[in-house]
């Protein structure tokens, strides 16, 4: 995520740290990892700096799952194929406004009910209602 992606509101004091702030920083360390592991470094220091690297990975982890226990977990049933869409409601019902990424995935995941019976016009209503409210999602988070 880019610095440019972080509305800023210097008079609200600190901004609340969303799951996709900090599943933005655990990828981005994750590739620094593989950077260090790639490049030719003394052993000694290569360690070193593997150790540290790998403990703040294991920091937004451990965040990650304060935000939502099981956050991982959660994460791959959202990105499975065979999510049944009852699993996502319940998921979504679930988890914590602050688990912004977990919710932005599985609003991705749900399907517009199309073809389910529901009228064309109901349908549009329902998506144009999503779309509204992962909007008002985002918007608030920025608030914070």
């Amino acid at each position: 995520m880019r610095r440019s992606d972080l509305v800023r509101n210097p008079g609200k004091g600190k901004s609340v740290r969303t799951s996709q702030i900090v599943f933005g920083e655990r990828q981005h360390l994750l590739r620094v990892l593989d950077s260090v592991e790639r490049s030719a470094l003394p052993a000694p220091r290569l360690e070193q700096e593997r150790r540290v690297i790998e403990g703040l990975i294991h920091a937004r982890t451990q965040e990650l799952n304060r935000i939502n226990p099981g956050w991982d977990e959660k994460v791959g049933t959202v990105l499975s194929a065979e999510v049944k869409p009852e699993l996502l409601d319940q998921l979504s019902r679930q988890a914590p406004k602050e688990d912004f990424y977990l919710l932005r995935l599985i609003s991705e995941r749900r399907p517009c009910h199309r073809g389910s019976g529901t009228s064309e016009k109901r349908a549009a209503a329902q998506c144009r209602h999503e779309l509204r409210s992962r909007n008002a999602c985002f918007l608030q988070t920025q608030d914070i």
